[in-house]
């Protein structure tokens, strides 16, 4: 039984490897040299998110009210490529945390876009059912993110970075809970302020 296991895991790696050549082989030349440019032109854009922050803002209630936003957020590159993990922390009132979350940051030159996958951290298995899709627009960072995919009450928001400085950055977004027929303007409004210095990621595998 384990010699038809290995014998079935060696044939499935072989044709993934085939399938993988076959896929190299269909990209052209002309296709390999413009996925190069758009990374090479974008790999950069989120770069003025690299380091740690801290954040306050309001976002609207369904009584019209405003609920105050505060925290901290750190975002760091991974060794090799355009790949961003970040992560962020909302508090209480009295300093207790009460939402994290991690998010990672992957520039797809081949489409080119930027995707982002999230995961809630408070332990509660919810998996990765927050997804979005942003692109750099002059000096702004604009974001459609689908929240909450898996549940009752999805969610899309367009959340625009914009007035982007050195240590600082802005936050507006609106929500849609109708699948994008009708939108909430003004729903979250956030200032960003930066606490410390760009940093990236040390290799995990550190063997030769």
């Amino acid at each position: 039984m384990r010699s038809l296991r290995g014998a079935f895991v060696c044939i499935l790696l072989v044709f993934c490897s085939v399938l993988s050549s076959k896929m190299g082989l269909a990209q052209t030349p002309a296709v390999l040299a413009q996925r190069e440019a758009l990374f090479k032109q974008h790999r950069a854009d989120f770069d003025y998110l690299l380091g740690d922050w801290e954040f306050s803002g309001i976002r609207k209630q369904r009584d019209g009210s405003d609920l105050k936003l505060r925290g901290y957020l750190t975002a760091i590159r991974f060794p090799k490529g355009a790949v961003i993990l970040v992560q962020d922390r909302f508090l209480n009132e009295d300093g207790s945390t009460f939402f994290e979350a991690s998010t990672i940051i992957a520039c797809n030159a081949a489409l080119d876009q930027w995707e982002m996958a999230t995961t809630d951290d408070g332990g509660f298995g919810t998996g990765l059912q927050d997804h979005a899709v942003a692109h750099r627009v002059g000096n702004e960072m604009q974001t459609e993110a689908h929240f909450a995919t898996m549940s009752s009450r999805p969610s899309i928001w367009r959340i625009r970075h914009y007035d982007i400085q050195p240590d600082s950055y802005s936050v507006i977004a609106e929500r849609s809970t109708d699948g994008g027929a009708t939108w909430q303007k003004d729903y979250e409004r956030v200032q960003v302020r930066r606490l410390g210095p760009a940093r990236t990621l040390a290799p995990l595998i550190t063997r030769k």
